[in-house]
């Protein structure tokens, strides 16, 4: 299976080899250095999942669509969705497991990104637990 979050990883002023994560000045956020760590297994999921929670519903837009970045400049395909499904620990009848099954995976992972906000949570798991 394919890790979607690049696995290097990040320091203050550590070279990032994709623009996902940055800012216009090209700064690493901080959200990129946590996906990085959640990744790594550097910070327990169950603390991933609720600082995601705390986020703002725009900053959790923001970390959905680098984590599907990440997921496609993986090569993620969608034979990885039902692994991905059991390791996220979300029902299969959940939407975004729906989904992330259908094929075209930048397609679903598009709708993923955009379902309504008591979906995140679920689409969060989904796509961060993404394990190789």
């Amino acid at each position: 299976m394919t890790n979607c979050v690049p696995k290097p990883v990040l320091s203050e002023g550590a070279a990032y080899s994709n623009r996902a994560g940055h800012d216009s000045e090209g700064d690493v956020h901080e959200h990129a250095v946590i996906l990085n760590e959640l990744a790594q297994d550097l910070r327990p999921v169950s603390w991933g999942v609720v600082w995601f929670e705390g986020l703002t519903a725009e900053d959790q837009l923001v970390v959905l669509r680098d984590l599907a970045n990440y997921c496609i400049q993986a090569g993620a395909v969608v034979e990885d969705g039902p692994e991905s499904v059991l390791l996220a620990g979300i029902w299969l009848t959940h939407t975004p497991a729906v989904l992330i099954t259908r094929g075209r995976l930048a397609e679903q992972l598009a709708k993923i990104i955009n379902l309504p906000q008591d979906e995140r949570a679920k689409a969060f798991r989904l796509i961060e637990l993404d394990r190789g």
